[in-house]
C-alpha cells in the first residue's frame, strides 16, 4: 500500500522556508558569524527535542530558522583557508599565479581562443611545492591545444580578481564582487600564451571520473550536433541538450532574454521529463509498472545528469525525479510540494548563496506555483474535461488549453523575479512562450531521439536536416518578435520586497480570481482604514 505522506509534504515546504528566511536574514543582518553559528549550534538541541517529542511545530521552524542562519554564514560570511581570493586579494592590480585547476567547462566552437572554466586544485609554490586551492576561474586558452572538460592542467598566467569591494565599478553594473561570493567564481585568469599551459595525468579514481565524464559529453556533442553546419542552430542546439554554451552564446541567447522565453533555453524538467518520460512509457509497453520503474527512472536521471552541465534548474529537476523514484522503490510518495521543498533544501545546504541567484529564484518560484496553481487555473478558464468522452480533438484542445494555463501564471511568476534580478519586462512573454515552446519540445525530442539511436548504431535514420528545420524556426521566431516594438521594457529594477509584493499579489490572483482578490483587499483596506464610527 502507498503512503502518499500527505501530512508530511506541508511541513516540508514550511521547513524549507524557514531555512530560506534563516539564510535571507544572515545576508541582510550585519551580524557577526560567530553569532548566528553559536545560535544555530544551541538551537540543535532543542530541534532534535522538539522533532522528538512533536509538541511545538513553530518552535521547531524558529530552530531551522537559525540553522539556515549559522550555516549561510559559515558559508558565506567566512573564507576557506585554501581560496582562491586569499592569494588575488579583492579589488586589487593582477597577480601572477601558478596553479593546478581541472577543466569543468569548456567551449565547444573554439576560435582562435575559447572561454574556459577552470576549477582551482592546487597551487604552486616556488619551491615546487602544491598547496591546495579553492575556486573557479574564468580563461580563454588557445584553441591549439583543444582540452577537454575533466582534464587536470597546470597554467601560469595573471589572476585578476573579480569586481571592487564596494560594489559596482559602474553604475548600473552588476556587484561582481557580491556574485562571486555567491556563484564561487573567484576572477578571470589571463594566460599569454599556450606554452604556458600543461597537460596532467590523472591521479586516482575522481580524476579518471572527471576525465570519462568530459570524453562522454564531447561524444555526444559530437553525435547530436553532426551535420548541422550553421553556427546559430549548433550553439542553440548543444545549449538545448546538453547545457554546452560557448563564448558567442550571451548574443544568440540575448533576443530570447529580452522576450521573457530564456527559461526555454536553461536545461530543466521540460528537457529531464522528455527523457525519463520516454522510458516511462517504454515501460507501460511492456507491461512492468511499478518499484522496477523507480530504479529505471533513477538510473536514467544518473545518466542524463552524467551529460548535461550542471546548474541550478536541472539539479532541481534531477533531485526531484530522484526522490519520487525512490519513493516508488520503497512504496511511498510524497506529494509535489514536499518534492520541491526536499530539493530546495538539499541545493541551500550545498550553496546557500544560490537563493540569491536569477537561476535559483526562477527555478523554484514558477515550479512552485505551477504546482499549486495550475489545477486552479486551468478549472477557472476552462472547467473540468470530460474524461468519459476523450477524442483526439479534444486531447488537442485540452493540450493548446493547459499550453495557456502554463504561459500565463509562468510569465506572472516570472516577471517580478526578473524585474528585481534584471529591471526588464517582456510585455510579449506569453505569446513568445506559446509559439515558442513546442518548437522547442520538437527539437528536444529530435535530439534525444538522435543521441539514442546513434547508441545502437542507427544515428542515420535522424539526418541534420529534421533538427535545422525547427531550430532555424526557433532563431527566427525569437528574432521576429524581438523587433517589434515594446517586445522589452526596461523600467528598472526592484528592491526585494516589491518582488515579494509582486509575487503575494500573484499568489492572491491564483487562490481567489482577480475580481475576488481586489474586493478583498478593499474590504480589508476599509476595515483597517475606513471611519470608525461610534458604537
Amino acid at each position: 500500500m502507498i503512503d502518499e505522506s500527505e501530512s508530511t509534504s506541508p511541513r516540508l515546504a514550511y521547513v524549507a522556508i524557514s531555512f530560506a528566511m534563516g539564510i535571507t536574514a544572515a545576508e541582510l543582518l550585519s551580524v557577526p558569524w560567530w553569532w548566528w553559528f553559536a545560535a544555530a549550534i544551541g538551537s540543535a538541541i532543542p530541534g532534535l527535542i522538539v522533532v522528538a517529542t512533536k509538541r511545538s511545530f513553530p518552535l521547531f521552524l524558529f530552530c531551522v530558522l537559525l540553522l539556515g542562519a549559522g550555516w549561510a554564514t559559515v558559508r558565506l560570511q567566512s573564507v576557506d583557508p585554501h581560496d582562491v581570493v586569499l592569494s588575488s586579494g579583492v579589488n586589487s592590480s593582477p597577480t601572477l599565479i601558478k596553479l593546478v585547476a581541472r577543466v569543468q567547462h569548456v567551449d565547444p566552437f573554439p576560435g582562435t581562443s575559447g572561454r574556459v572554466v577552470l576549477e582551482a586544485c592546487g597551487l604552486v609554490e616556488p619551491s615546487g611545492g602544491v598547496r591546495p586551492l579553492r575556486g573557479r576561474l574564468v580563461s580563454r586558452l588557445d584553441s591549439i591545444g583543444r582540452y577537454r572538460e575533466g582534464e587536470r592542467l597546470e597554467l601560469l598566467g595573471w589572476l585578476h580578481p573579480p569586481g571592487t569591494s564596494g560594489g559596482a565599478s559602474v553604475p548600473g553594473d552588476p556587484d561582481w564582487t557580491r556574485l562571486a561570493r555567491l556563484g564561487g567564481y573567484r576572477g578571470r585568469l589571463v594566460v599569454p600564451e599556450n606554452s604556458l599551459v600543461r597537460r596532467l595525468k590523472p591521479r586516482g579514481l575522481m580524476d579518471r571520473f572527471h576525465e570519462w565524464r568530459g570524453a562522454v559529453r564531447f561524444h555526444c556533442a559530437e553525435v547530436v550536433a553532426s551535420g548541422v553546419h550553421d553556427h546559430r542552430a549548433r550553439s542553440l542546439l548543444l545549449a538545448l541538450t546538453l547545457g554546452m554554451q560557448g563564448t558567442d552564446w550571451n548574443r544568440i541567447a540575448a533576443p530570447f532574454r529580452r522576450i521573457g522565453v530564456a527559461h526555454l533555453l536553461a536545461i530543466s524538467g521540460l528537457h529531464l521529463g522528455i527523457v525519463v518520460g520516454f522510458f516511462m512509457l517504454l515501460i507501460r509497453f511492456l507491461g512492468r509498472p511499478g518499484r522496477g520503474s523507480g530504479w529505471v527512472m533513477i538510473v536514467v536521471v544518473f545518466g542524463y545528469m552524467a551529460i548535461v552541465t550542471w546548474r541550478a534548474p536541472v539539479l532541481r529537476a534531477g533531485l526531484m525525479v530522484l526522490l519520487f523514484s525512490t519513493g516508488l522503490c520503497t512504496m511511498r510518495r510524497l506529494r509535489s510540494t514536499g518534492l520541491l521543498a526536499l530539493a530546495a533544501i538539499v541545493l541551500l545546504l550545498i550553496n546557500p548563496g544560490d537563493l540569491f541567484l536569477p537561476g535559483f529564484q526562477l527555478s523554484f518560484a514558477v515550479v512552485a506555483f505551477l504546482i499549486l496553481g495550475f489545477g486552479t487555473i486551468h478549472r477557472r478558464w476552462f472547467g473540468l474535461p470530460n474524461r468519459l468522452n476523450m477524442s483526439w480533438s479534444s486531447v488537442a484542445i485540452d493540450g493548446v488549453r493547459s499550453a495557456i494555463s502554463v504561459a500565463v501564471l509562468a510569465w506572472l511568476t516570472s516577471a517580478p523575479i526578473v524585474l528585481h534580478q534584471f529591471g526588464t519586462v517582456a510585455p510579449l512573454g506569453i505569446i513568445a512562450s506559446l509559439l515558442l515552446l513546442p518548437l522547442v519540445v520538437l527539437v528536444l525530442v529530435a535530439a534525444f531521439l538522435r543521441l539514442g539511436l546513434a547508441l545502437v548504431g542507427l544515428g542515420w535514420a535522424m539526418p541534420a536536416p529534421l533538427l535545422e528545420l525547427p531550430l532555424e524556426l526557433v532563431l527566427w521566431v525569437a528574432t521576429a518578435i524581438d523587433s517589434l516594438p515594446g517586445s522589452s521594457l526596461a523600467p528598472g529594477r526592484i528592491p526585494a520586497p516589491a518582488m515579494l509584493f509582486g509575487l503575494a499579489l500573484v499568489a492572491a490572483w491564483v487562490r481567489f480570481g482577480l475580481r475576488e482578490s481586489c474586493w478583498k483587499l478593499r474590504h480589508i483596506l476599509v476595515r483597517r482604514l475606513g471611519p470608525r464610527y461610534p458604537t
